[in-house]
């Protein structure tokens, strides 16, 4: 494959465009992606069933539940619509060494990652019509406060948060990263492998 205008700068010395491709467009909606929308819903549910309460009331205060309301509907909206519109946007490329992923979100411009094919890198095939290929992992490690129980008010075995600091807890968080919902999903895997053994 000729070298497509615009990468002239981006490619290395010796590397050569191999793929180009796009994700899927149709709307994907996986059990991940449902668990996250159920706890929207109850997010949102519990302020509407407290918002409710407060105006039958007579009181004005039910208008500080909008604010967790919207939030709730975010999250189920984020959930289930996120991914898809995400894809949608995207762009995947694939050369000799490494992989791209471009992006060009509204209100965000564009964004270009790569990714280096190498013998170390963990590739995973999701087979399917269409499929996914897996090739990179990012693990990134936060604190998060902690939890104990004080005495307060005279009352013992409150839960109080601990702020971030020596006595925070160290979290991490994986995200796999890759080709997701492509057509050629196994010729893409079998590519890559060659690429680790250095025979494209």
């Amino acid at each position: 494959m000729t070298t497509p205008p615009g990468w002239d700068d981006i490619l290395e010395p010796g590397e050569r465009i191999l793929w180009h491709g796009r994700p899927d467009p149709a709307l994907a909606i996986g059990p991940a992606n449902i668990f996250v929308a159920l706890f929207g819903t109850f997010f949102a549910g519990f302020a509407f069933v407290w918002m409710s309460l407060v105006a039958k009331g007579g009181s004005f205060l039910w208008v500080f539940g909008l604010l967790h309301l919207s939030v709730g509907v975010g999250i189920i909206l984020a959930a289930l619509f996120g991914p898809t519109w995400h894809r949608r946007h995207s762009w995947y490329s694939l050369s000799n060494k490494r992989a791209f992923i471009a992006t060009k979100i509204p209100f965000l411009g564009r964004k270009l990652n790569s990714y280096p094919i190498t013998p170390d890198s963990s590739l995973h095939l999701i087979d399917g019509t269409p499929g996914t290929v897996m090739f990179h992992t990012n693990v990134s490690t936060f604190r998060s406060a902690t939890t104990r129980s004080v005495q307060m008010h005279g009352q013992p075995g409150i839960q109080v948060a601990v702020p971030a600091g020596g006595n925070s807890r160290a979290r991490t968080r994986t995200t796999r990263i890759g080709f997701e919902r492509i057509q050629d999903a196994p010729r893409i895997y079998a590519l890559m492998q060659k690429i680790q053994k250095g025979t494209v």
